[in-house]
């Protein structure tokens, strides 16, 4: 833990202008406490705008990189940056925080942000959640307040189409819910491609087989995006998913590499003679992106029918 001074300091050099914010420079920011995130909130916002939009993307790639960082005090007190980048950056960097007071920040951020791609990535963020919800790792109430404002949100006059998106695509895992399945459906039924690849999105993490008809028909479509989105819905469904490889199987051999790559991923999720096969054919192709793709996938797909598994 660092003193006050220790962290003036510390954010003094940091803001010295330079082409990229050195990685190392920015552990010490992370695991704050209360009392040292105000104290970094307080001279933060003395930094300039275009450092201060660096640093917090900086540390939100780095966060990925390296789940020891815990940058979600930074990230937390970024949500109130003037600059939607920073914001963003922010937002992006809690999507793997777990705590309630974060999903109720990024709750206010989804419905006050002035900037749609702040919103929209707040929207997203909350997928997080909706799965907890569908685990039942939170609260029933915390999780029927959450499916609320995401249909809120979803229905909001005025609301861009991308925030409506990803609230929808949240929505995915309240699989059961009639309000959610009723948008789903029309949002697919509508004929727009953003619309139906957020509907496919959602009937992936939805994992009911009660889509498997759009999905099919999706994996056949002649737009790649569509393929893609029902590539990867067919192996969120995992084994239930087996009745969708005749049309998945093709798409191995996709000339879009995407799309390959993901119905390569979704066979190693579902399973099965025929995708094992296909990825063993895979594995001597000339293409080295599929071939280890493949290999990873068939991978997968042995570890998980080791009978073994099963036993963990």
């Amino acid at each position: 833990m660092m003193q006050e001074r220790q962290i003036e300091e510390y954010l003094a050099r940091l803001a010295v202008p330079r082409q990229r914010p050195a990685m190392s420079d920015l552990r010490g920011l992370s695991d704050l406490s209360s009392t040292e995130s105000h104290t970094f909130w307080e001279i933060w916002q003395t930094i300039p705008e275009a450092r201060r939009r660096a640093l917090a993307q900086a540390m939100q790639e780095l966060a990925e990189e390296n789940p020891d960082l815990d940058f979600r005090e930074v990230f937390l007190r970024c949500l109130a940056d003037t600059n939607a980048d920073v914001r963003l950056a922010a937002v992006q960097g809690l999507w793997e925080d777990d705590r309630l007071s974060t999903l109720r920040r990024l709750l206010q951020v989804m419905n006050h942000d002035e900037a749609q791609e702040v919103r929209a990535a707040a929207a997203t963020g909350l997928g997080h959640f909706s799965y907890m919800a569908a685990v039942e790792e939170i609260d029933e109430q915390v999780a029927q307040d959450l499916l609320e404002a995401l249909l809120e949100t979803f229905h909001r006059p005025g609301e861009t189409v991308e925030v409506r998106r990803r609230a929808l695509e949240s929505l995915g895992y309240y699989s059961d819910d009639p309000d959610v399945i009723a948008i789903i459906t029309a949002a697919f039924a509508s004929g727009e491609e953003l619309w139906q690849q957020s509907a496919l999105f959602a009937m992936g993490r939805s994992m009911s087989p009660r889509w498997m008809d759009e999905v099919s028909a999706a994996l056949r479509s002649d737009r790649p995006a569509l393929r893609y989105e029902a590539a990867r819905a067919s192996g969120e469904f995992g084994e239930q998913g087996r009745s969708l490889l005749p049309a998945l199987l093709p798409l191995a051999d996709d000339p879009d590499s995407e799309v390959a790559m993901a119905a390569i991923w979704a066979l190693g999720q579902i399973g099965g003679q025929q995708a094992r096969q296909t990825l063993k054919r895979i594995m001597r192709s000339a293409d080295a992106s599929r071939r280890e793709a493949a290999e990873e996938a068939l991978h997968e797909l042995e570890f998980f029918e080791d009978p073994l598994f099963g036993q963990i």
